[in-house]
């Protein structure tokens, strides 16, 4: 044997095996296993149990999720807006009244455009103005002088304007692409008629010429006038210095896209189907964390596999008392199976398809034309039932009824809320109606902070107010019998 090397330990003889480096290897290993085995098993199961957890927390967050879609008021008060054609796009912000109307676009508001008359070789060529003098733009009753002589440019032309029209209108120089391609535009900002742009010069002489005197050095052709927006609200004519409208009606945003002959039919309804993939998302989410439920409290008595939680009576108690929670009988015994629909069959039987339907394995179901017929036959009681509701009564006022119409209302003849309403001048040549709607925009405009909202009773002839969030509120003046 070898010094330094162990190739055998203990007694050798014919018959016996010997205790080698190998066998003893083996043995190392074999109690090593019986130590740690147990061990690795049970931490596999404490990390399974993390794990399991973790996901546990994910599912339980997007039930949570789900479930707020029952008690968010955004959720009932969606709106969905249809319109007939392109000529007009509406917003309708959540809470606004449903409602049906037309828009017959009849003129779009404009910006003035000017062009400077003559063409130039070069941004930096000369004006040739034959001596100083003074330029002058004037729009709605505002001027706008600027200083001009032999030496300016249009380029020099166009900074002065930028520099002077404290952002009511702009200037700015295009190449046309012909031999002499530089010319100088000026463009108001805004649209509307009185948005419209006027030309002046004065020379050294003090010699004022307007735009069309031949001898003005400086003439601006127009390009495009200024012009109010001209439409018919329900047949009624409306003009607005812009195309997009907010103050119409309460809680809408009426785009003017295009002129039209054909008037657009525009609906405001409640928008059913985000609800109706609301309640989808919330069973999804459900029977995603019921499952989950399942798999880690099972237990398999054939092979004795348990799941990470299982005998954890606070996971194991959660599904029931979800399920309590939510298909539990309330107060006036209705729970989410009582939205239904009946129909009546061939035999004259009626039968329910129910929205909800939780079956005997503990799957939820959701048929989303039953629940969208429902809501669109009983939005209100709907809504009590998911949510719950404090039933608020607005507080309303009607007017009497309206046959003349004052010739103006000035500020504090009607008074809302401490708001003095005005000022108004009517027009003898419209109809009570068109005035009445004339004071129906003034109001809503100047109450919109305060709660109340003025509308057109149903025949026309009459104003009605209210508060959707039942306060009281106030109207005195020497014309609120008008209210």
């Amino acid at each position: 044997m070898a010094v330094g090397s162990i190739s055998m330990l203990g007694i050798t003889g014919s018959g016996q095996s010997a205790l080698n480096s190998d066998l003893i290897e083996k043995l190392r290993e074999a109690d090593k296993g019986v130590m740690l085995k147990p061990l690795e098993n049970q931490l596999t199961k404490v990390y399974k149990k993390q794990d399991d957890s973790a996901t546990l927390s994910t599912k339980v967050d997007a039930f949570r999720d789900a479930v707020a879609a029952f008690s968010s008021d955004s959720s009932y008060l969606k709106r969905s807006v249809t319109v007939s054609n392109d000529s007009v796009k509406v917003t309708a912000l959540d809470a606004a009244a449903l409602q049906n109307f037309s828009i017959k676009v009849n003129q779009l508001a404009q910006n003035s455009v000017a062009q400077l008359k003559g063409s130039f070789a070069t941004e930096n060529s000369s004006l040739n103005l034959a001596s100083a003098g003074k330029f002058t733009i004037t729009q709605n009753g505002q001027t706008v002088d600027i200083d001009v002589d032999a030496s300016t440019t249009i380029a020099d032309l166009r900074e002065a304007i930028n520099n002077a029209s404290g952002g009511k209108f702009t200037a700015s120089i295009l190449n046309t692409g012909a031999s002499d391609p530089y010319t100088l535009v000026i463009k108001s900002t805004d649209t509307g008629k009185n948005q419209e742009l006027e030309f002046s010069f004065t020379d050294g002489g003090g010699n004022k010429l307007d735009n069309s005197d031949p001898s003005n050095p400086l003439i601006f052709d127009s390009i495009q006038d200024a012009k109010d927006a001209e439409f018919d609200y329900n047949g009624i004519a409306i003009t607005r210095s812009t195309n997009t409208v907010k103050d119409l009606i309460g809680s809408l945003t009426i785009e003017l896209n295009s002129a039209n002959t054909t008037a657009a039919n525009v609906a405001i309804t409640r928008d059913q189907a985000t609800l109706g993939d609301q309640m989808k998302g919330f069973v999804d989410s459900y029977n995603e964390l019921m499952t989950f439920l399942n798999e880690i409290t099972k237990y398999d008595t054939e092979t004795g596999a348990a799941g990470s939680f299982q005998g954890d009576s606070r996971v194991n108690g959660l599904k029931s008392e979800i399920n309590k929670i939510l298909f539990g009988k309330l107060d006036n015994g209705k729970s989410l199976m009582d939205i239904s629909r009946e129909s009546m069959q061939l035999d004259g039987t009626k039968t329910a398809a129910f929205a909800f339907n939780l079956s005997d394995k503990g799957v939820l179901s959701f048929d989303q034309r039953t629940f969208e017929y429902a809501l669109e036959n009983d939005p209100l009681g709907i809504e009590a039932l998911l949510r719950g509701t404090t039933n608020v009564t607005p507080s309303q006022m009607v007017g009497t009824q309206v046959t003349t119409i004052p010739a103006s209302l000035n500020p504090g003849d009607i008074i809302i809320n401490g708001v003095a309403i005005g000022a108004i001048s009517f027009d003898s040549g419209k109809t009570v109606e068109e005035n009445l709607l004339m004071a129906v925009e003034e109001i809503n405009k100047q109450t919109a902070n305060t709660g109340v909202a003025a509308r057109l009773g149903a025949n026309k002839d009459r104003i009605i107010l209210g508060n959707e969030s039942g306060m009281t509120f106030s109207v005195s003046g020497m014309h609120s019998s008008l209210l």
